[in-house]
């Protein structure tokens, strides 16, 4: 439902969704590795090993909102999954101003990381609209969505053991 909701307050309506015009719109900032690396003063090496390969959010105390970073050697997919990924992170508040950043081998990180992967999957592959225009296999979820291949067994999954109810058919008239 978090998904859903957060589709919809984004105004989001087309497929597929861009989350890295997201970020800015929340005034939040993004960074590429290359440009995150050279502001600190390190190398994308200290940014993968310190924090992640793919990517990683804080909240930034002197700008006063989150920062989205992302590996800029991935494929456009990955990175779009990526930033999805980061903004489940802000969106479920396992990165606010009293907890800046999620501690790289913290006892709850493996739910966290759970939950942020969901939170990317029904924000970029939302069943209701995907059901709603027939997409039945992974190939279509790819094109539709434009989600790394990696995703797609995940998404089918989820898009085919979604059912419509009292709650999601208002939200899918205001998707569609």
């Amino acid at each position: 439902m978090l998904a859903m909701s957060f589709l919809l307050k984004q105004d989001i309506t087309t497929l597929p969704v861009n989350p890295c015009a997201i970020v800015p719109q929340n005034g939040w900032i993004l960074f590429s590795y290359a440009d995150f690396a050279a502001w600190i003063h390190k190398d994308i090496a200290h940014l993968q090993t310190h924090y992640d390969k793919d990517g990683f959010v804080l909240w930034s105390k002197p700008a006063q909102t989150f920062v989205v970073c992302y590996n800029d050697n991935a494929p456009q997919n990955e990175i779009r999954w990526t930033v999805a990924h980061e903004i489940g992170h802000i969106s479920l508040h396992h990165v606010s101003p009293s907890c800046p950043m999620l501690a790289r081998h913290g006892a709850g990180n493996r739910l966290y990381e759970l939950e942020a992967e969901c939170f990317a999957l029904r924000v970029l592959c939302p069943a209701p609209v995907l059901r709603e225009c027939g997409v039945n296999t992974p190939e279509e979820i790819t094109g539709m969505c434009g989600i790394p291949d990696t995703r797609t067994g995940a998404a089918l999954a989820y898009v085919q053991g979604f059912a419509a109810d009292s709650q999601t058919a208002p939200l899918l008239s205001g998707i569609m």
